[in-house]
């Protein structure tokens, strides 16, 4: 059967070099698709854990909007803090990806 359907997604250049590796050693990242959706399904993520991350979220937005009350230098500082929270929620939300 020809495949003549596509899905685009977007990554980062960090996010693409894993997938691409990973794809590598079964005839690329087409097939490392192919074979972990449609072969073994997409696994549930766990209902607990998106609302929490949900809930961060909204947390994070808070805080955010908050920024524009403080000192240039308190905004420095605080956008920095929600930069990284921002990197560990990502991180998270990959590492619940592949479980």
């Amino acid at each position: 059967m020809r495949r003549t359907n596509t899905i685009k997604i977007r990554l980062t250049d960090e996010e693409f070099a894993e997938v691409k590796a990973m794809g590598k050693p079964i005839g690329g990242v087409s097939a490392l698709v192919r074979k972990r959706v449609l072969a073994q399904g997409v696994p549930p993520l766990k209902k607990e854990v998106i609302r929490e991350l949900a809930r961060v979220g909204v947390a994070l937005n808070l805080v955010a909007r908050s920024v524009s009350d403080r000192r240039p230098i308190e905004r420095i500082e605080i956008l920095a803090v929600l930069m990284t929270l921002d990197r560990d929620i990502q991180t998270i939300g990959r590492k619940l990806l592949k479980s």
